[in-house]
Order: structure tokens, then C-alpha cells, then sequence
């Protein structure tokens, strides 16, 4: 039998941001700070609304993925629509999300054993090899490190169309 959680999200509110056809969603409490990037399809104009955080988590679980989900605001309001549905949350107006400065150099520190340097290097050369000759219009992008799974680094490789990567386990 699967336990329900009663546990709130520890964010009070989300700052969703549209410049262009590129979105921010961003939350942050006195400890933490997350925000989440994406392209979206089209934007009218740029601009941003801030939510109540829970809320608008609760309108976008029911929601199914894949669909196109449209966000418009008002003076008051962030209309959310996907195909038939409709929904709307009112702008927190007193309500206010840092600013994390985001220039220069953050403090971090990775030893990567042999195997894992290898794999960094690897990860960069498949994507490099295989979009030199045969796709010269998806060039190589960069090298992604990934510490979300608990206990691995994931490296990968990519380009716009081709991903190449690896898991390590860490230490």
C-alpha cells in the first residue's frame, strides 16, 4: 500500500521568466536555490510571473506530459491552459525571489580517478568524430557532468542530435 506524503515543497513561491523562446523557473529558500532552464516552442513577449509555489505544482501533476501547456499572465493573474483545461493563479505581488549572482567562479573540487578522465575525454572525441564528417551542421556542443544520481558522475558528450555517455561510480 503506497503511504500519501503530507510533505510541502520547502520553496514558497516559483519565478517563472520568459526571454525570448527561453523560460527560467526558479525557487529558492534562506538554504537552497534551484532554477530549472528550458526552450519552449514560441513566446509573444518576454516577462515573468511569480506563484505560489505548491499551487502551481498541484495544477501541473494532473497535467499529462508531452502536451503543450500555454502560460499567459494578466495584471493579477498566470493563466495556465493545456488543450481543454484552464487554470489560474494569482500573482504574488509582495513577494520577492533573490537575485544569485551567477558571474565568476564557483568553489568546487573533483578528482577524477584515470578511468574517469578517460571517459571525459572519450565522451568529447565519439561527438566529435561523429559529427565532423557526417553532420557538419550539428557541431559538437560540450561535455555535460552530472551528479544527480546519488553515488555516480555521469559525463556525457553531445551535439544538438547525439548524446554519448558514461556512469562512474563515486568514491
Amino acid at each position: 500500500r503506497k503511504r500519501e506524503s503530507s510533505l510541502k515543497p520547502i520553496y514558497d513561491h516559483v519565478l517563472i521568466r520568459s526571454v525570448g523562446t527561453f523560460v527560467t523557473l526558479r525557487v529558492s529558500d534562506p538554504h537552497v536555490y534551484f532554477e530549472g532552464r528550458l526552450n519552449c516552442d514560441s513566446s509573444d513577449q518576454d516577462g515573468e510571473a511569480l506563484v505560489d509555489c505548491d499551487r502551481l505544482s498541484q495544477i501541473m501533476k494532473t497535467r499529462p506530459e508531452g502536451a503543450l501547456v500555454t502560460l499567459q499572465t494578466s495584471e493579477e493573474f498566470l493563466f495556465i491552459k493545456q488543450g481543454e483545461f484552464k487554470a489560474q493563479l494569482p500573482l504574488m505581488r509582495g513577494e520577492t525571489i533573490q537575485e544569485i549572482k551567477m558571474d565568476g567562479a564557483f568553489p568546487m573540487q573533483i578528482e577524477f580517478t584515470p578511468s574517469m578522465l578517460a571517459g571525459l575525454n572519450r565522451c568529447g572525441e565519439v561527438i566529435e568524430e561523429s559529427t565532423s564528417g557526417f553532420r557538419p551542421d550539428d557541431p559538437f556542443q560540450g561535455v555535460l557532468l552530472d551528479f544527480t544520481e546519488a553515488g555516480y558522475l555521469w559525463i556525457a558528450g553531445f551535439s544538438g542530435t547525439l548524446l554519448y555517455g558514461c556512469q562512474f561510480p563515486l568514491l
